[in-house]
């Protein structure tokens, strides 16, 4: 099962609410549940990787996440 997590950042704001984000995709994935982080800024999800996020999607519009992330 794929689970997909959205955090709204961006280069001015949000950084927070990513730090948060990737606190809980830790903890979730030491308990070998697998999450994809979609994010608003691009270069948020390009350094993700150096906080320990495996997967990482940056979207320019929320509109465009049932691109990305099958229904179900």
């Amino acid at each position: 099962m794929n689970i997909y997590y959205y955090v709204h950042t961006g280069h001015r704001f949000g950084l927070d609410r990513f730090r948060k984000a990737s606190a809980i995709i830790r903890a979730l994935d030491a308990k070998n549940i697998k999450i994809t982080l979609l994010t608003s800024d691009f270069r948020i999800a390009s350094v993700a990787k150096e906080y320990g996020i495996k997967k990482a999607i940056g979207i320019d519009v929320i509109r465009n996440i049932p691109n990305i992330a099958p229904m179900g």
